[in-house]
C-alpha cells in the first residue's frame, strides 16, 4: 500500500489560530455548580464587517436535558459593558443564542476581546457513570459547550440551528475542582496547585483545536505512555489496568503508523477513556477519544481505537460543516482507519454500502446535503445510512474513479490548506478536479444532491468460437438513474482475465472479450465497490431489522428480526428488540415471549443489562394490561440483578440504570404515553 508522505509538520510550525479563550472555570459535580469567566479573542477571518458577535450557550438548548446556563456580565478590558441579547427566534427568545453587539464594526482582519462571566448547572451523574464535557466538534446537541463559545459565520448569517460548528481556537484553561477529582481534558497539563483545603487548580493548554473537552472522576486512575513527543493517557477504574494498557499499546502503534502515512499528528497529548457498558464503539472529541466497553469481535479495541484517532485529523483538525451530515470527515475517517487496518490485514475489503443500502431498501431518502434537522424530524437513522455509510461509500468511489494515487494527493494538499478550518464541498471538489484534471462536477452532484440510484445488470452472455478463440459478448444495461464507469471482468478457465469499462454515459452497452479459454465467470463490479442495488439482497436480516426499528417501522422490524432469528435462535438481542418491536404494535403477548426468552439466554448472567431491562419490560407490559401485582414482581426480578449501566430509550422517555428505574415503576405504574398510543 502506498503511503502519502510529503506532507511534514509539527505544532511547533506556524498556524493561523481563528480565536482565542482564557478561561477559569470552577466545577462541582456533586453540587451541579459551575462558575466561569473568561476572556475571549475574536477575529474577523470572515469577508465582511461585523456589527456583533454571536455565541453559543447549548446548556440552553431545548434538547439539552438537565443543564442550565446564564450570562452574567460581557464588558471590555476596562470593565465597560457591551449590550448583548438573546435572539427572537420563531417568535420566542432562544436562550441557546446570545448576540453581543459591539461598540464598533470590526473589519476583515481585525479582532476584539470581549471579557464574559457565567454560571451553570449541571445535570446530576448518573449511576456508576462520571462527569463528562465533551465540547464536541460535530456540534451535536447531545455534547454541548459548557462556556460560551463563538459561533460560525455562514453567508452573512450567524448560525442559529440546533446544529453548530466551530473553528478551531487556543484555549488556555484553568479549572478549579474538588481535590479528589481525577482530570482529563483535551489540554496538555501546565502546572497544578492546591486551592484550600478542598480544591485544586490545573492549569491547561490546547492549540488549534475545535473544542475543549473534559471528563472527571474521583475512582480514575492513569496509565501513561508516550509515542515520540505525544503524551498518551488511558484513564481507567480499578480492575480495568490491562484493557487501559492495551489501548495505548494500540494508540502507539496507530499514531505511528499515522505519522508515519501523514506526515505528523497535529497535537502533543491523547486522552483515552472509557465509555459506555452497554454501547458499542466509541467516540471522538479534541485530543479525547472514548471507547466503549463492548467489544463484539477479535481486533475490535484496536480497530475503533484507531477510527477514533483518524477523526482527530478528520473532524477536529480538518473540520466541515454541521448544517448537513458530516459526510467529508466521517467518511475520510474510515479512509485513513482503513490504511491502518490494511497495514496489519492486506486482504481486508470492507462494504461501506452495506447501511446505505439498508436505507434504500427501507425507501428512506438518503441524499447526504440536506440538513440534520430536517433529517431528525424523518425519523431513521440517518447516522449510520447517510453520515457513515453513504459518505464512506463516496470516499471510496472518488478515490476509485480519480485514482488511489491521485488521491492520496487531494488529502494531502487538504490537510495543509485547511488545518483548523473548515472545508466546504465546493473547495474539496476543487482541489479533486485541479489535481485530476478531471470534471467531477457531475459525480459531486448525483451523489452528494440527490437520491438517485445505481443499478446496472447483465442482460445477456454470448460465447462463441472462432479459429480456436474465444469470444465474449456481454450485454449491460442501467436501470437506475445514477450513472458510474463500471467495471466487467471476465475470466476464462485457464484464469487468464479481462477487465473493461461500461462508459457512465451510456443506458446501454456491448462489451466484447476474448480467451483461449472458454469462459469460466463473468463479475459486474468485480472489486465489490459500487452500491449496486441488486446487492441489497445479500444484507442479512438482522441487520434489516434494526434500521426498520430505529426508523420507527416496527411491524417491518419484527418480521426481519423473526426471519434472523430463524438463521440464529441464540441472538439474545435480536430477541429483545424483537420485544420492544412487538411492544410498539400492541402485540403484547408476543413481546413477552420474546422477552422471557432473553432472560432464558441470558441464565442468572446480572453484568448484562438485558436481562435486568426484560424483567422492566415485561413489567412494563403488565402495567400496561392492569395486571399490577405481577408487574412489581418483575420489578423486583429487575432490582435484584443489582445492574446499574445506565440505558437509554430515547423513544419511551427512558434514560436510566435498572434498578433506579425499576424502584420508581415499584412505586407508579408504567403508562404507556398518548405519544406511543396505537
Amino acid at each position: 500500500m502506498s503511503s502519502i508522505k510529503g506532507l511534514s509538520l509539527n505544532s511547533e510550525d506556524p498556524i493561523l489560530t481563528n480565536h482565542t479563550y482564557n478561561m477559569n472555570i470552577k466545577i462541582d459535580p456533586k453540587s451541579g455548580l459551575l462558575q466561569g469567566d473568561q476572556q475571549a479573542t475574536f477575529y474577523n477571518f470572515y469577508s465582511v464587517a461585523l456589527k456583533s458577535i454571536g455565541f453559543t450557550l447549548d446548556f440552553n438548548l431545548s434538547r439539552v436535558k438537565g443543564y442550565s446556563m446564564s450570562v452574567e456580565i460581557v464588558s471590555d478590558d476596562l470593565d465597560e459593558e457591551f449590550e448583548w441579547e438573546h435572539p427572537d427566534i420563531n417568535g420566542a427568545l432562544d436562550k441557546s443564542l446570545l448576540l453581543v453587539r459591539l461598540k464598533k464594526e470590526i473589519y476583515p482582519g481585525e479582532k476584539v476581546r470581549l471579557k464574559l462571566k457565567f454560571h451553570g448547572n449541571l445535570r446530576p451523574v448518573p449511576s456508576g457513570d462520571y462527569l463528562k464535557l465533551t465540547d464536541s466538534y460535530f456540534g451535536f446537541p447531545g455534547s454541548p459547550s459548557y462556556y460560551p463559545r463563538f459561533l460560525n459565520l455562514r453567508n452573512g448569517k450567524w448560525q442559529m440551528g440546533s446544529y453548530r460548528d466551530y473553528v478551531s481556537a487556543s484555549y488556555r484553561v484553568v479549572f478549579i475542582i474538588p481535590k479528589e477529582q481525577i482530570l482529563a481534558s483535551s489540554g496538555v497539563v501546565l502546572k497544578e496547585e492546591i486551592a484550600g483545603n478542598s480544591e485544586r487548580m490545573v492549569f491547561l493548554k490546547a492549540e488549534n483545536v475545535r473544542g475543549f473537552g473534559l471528563a472527571m472522576s474521583p475512582n480514575f486512575r492513569i496509565y501513561e505512555d508516550r509515542f515520540q513527543d505525544i503524551v498518551i493517557r488511558s484513564y481507567y477504574f480499578p480492575g480495568q489496568e490491562d484493557r487501559a494498557k492495551k489501548l495505548a499499546d494500540y494508540a502507539k502503534d496507530i499514531l505511528s503508523f499515522y505519522v508515519s502515512d501523514v506526515g505528523f499528528y497535529p497535537w502533543k497529548n491523547l486522552a483515552i477513556l472509557p465509555g459506555s457498558h452497554t454501547s458499542t464503539g466509541g467516540y471522538a472529541a479534541s485530543n479525547i477519544i472514548f471507547i466503549h466497553m463492548p467489544e463484539p469481535h477479535e481486533n475490535f479495541l484496536r480497530w475503533i481505537t484507531a477510527h477514533e484517532i483518524a477523526h482527530q485529523y478528520w473532524g477536529v483538525y480538518v473540520g466541515d460543516p454541521n448544517d448537513y451530515p458530516k459526510w467529508l470527515s466521517l467518511g475520510l475517517t474510515q479512509w485513513l482507519d482503513e490504511r491502518y487496518e490494511k497495514s496489519t490485514n492486506p486482504q481486508l475489503h470492507r462494504k461501506p454500502y452495506q447501511y446505505y443500502l439498508t436505507g434504500l431498501a427501507i425507501g428512506v431518502d438518503t441524499t447526504i446535503m440536506q440538513s440534520c434537522e430536517k433529517l431528525d424530524k424523518d425519523h431513521f437513522d440517518w447516522n449510520n445510512i447517510i453520515a457513515h455509510s453513504k459518505a464512506y461509500t463516496v470516499i471510496e468511489m472518488l478515490e476509485n474513479l480519480i485514482r488511489k494515487e491521485i488521491f492520496e494527493k487531494v488529502v494531502r494538499q487538504i490537510l495543509m490548506d485547511h488545518g483548523g478550518k473548515i472545508v466546504y464541498e465546493s473547495e474539496f471538489k476543487t482541489s479533486c478536479e485541479q489535481i485530476s484534471g478531471q470534471e467531477l462536477n457531475w459525480f459531486f452532484s448525483q451523489w452528494l444532491h440527490t437520491n438517485m440510484k445505481l443499478d446496472y445488470r447483465i442482460m445477456d452472455v454470448v460465447e462463441t468460437q472462432v479459429s480456436g478463440k474465444h469470444h465474449i459478448k456481454v450485454r449491460v444495461k442501467s436501470f437506475g438513474d445514477a450513472r458510474m464507469p463500471i467495471p466487467v471482468k471476465v475470466i476464462f478457465q485457464d484464469n487468464q482475465e479481462e477487465t473493461k469499462i461500461v462508459e457512465k454515459n451510456l443506458d446501454e452497452s456491448e462489451l466484447n472479450f476474448m480467451g483461449s479459454s472458454p469462459m469460466k465467470e463473468v463479475m459486474l463490479d468485480p472489486y465489490d465497490l459500487l452500491p449496486l442495488t441488486s446487492k441489497i439482497k445479500e444484507i442479512e436480516p438482522r441487520r434489516l431489522g434494526y434500521v426498520l426499528f430505529n426508523s420507527g417501522k416496527y411491524k417491518e422490524a419484527a418480521e426481519k428480526l423473526k426471519e434472523s432469528l430463524r438463521q440464529s435462535p441464540g441472538d439474545a438481542i435480536a430477541y429483545f428488540f424483537l420485544g420492544l418491536c412487538l411492544y410498539d404494535i400492541g402485540e403484547y403477548d408476543e413481546s413477552l415471549g420474546a422477552f422471557r426468552e432473553v432472560i432464558r439466554l441470558m441464565g442468572s448472567n446480572n453484568t448484562d443489562p438485558w436481562n435486568a431491562w426484560s424483567h422492566i419490560w415485561i413489567g412494563h407490559i403488565f402495567d400496561v394490561k392492569g395486571r399490577r401485582e405481577e408487574a412489581i414482581e418483575e420489578y423486583e426480578e429487575a432490582i435484584a440483578t443489582s445492574n446499574t449501566i445506565t440505558m437509554q430509550f430515547s423513544q419511551y422517555g427512558i434514560n436510566s440504570d435498572a434498578v433506579t428505574w425499576a424502584k420508581q415503576r415499584t412505586k407508579n405504574p408504567f403508562v404507556r404515553t398518548k405519544s406511543e398510543e396505537l
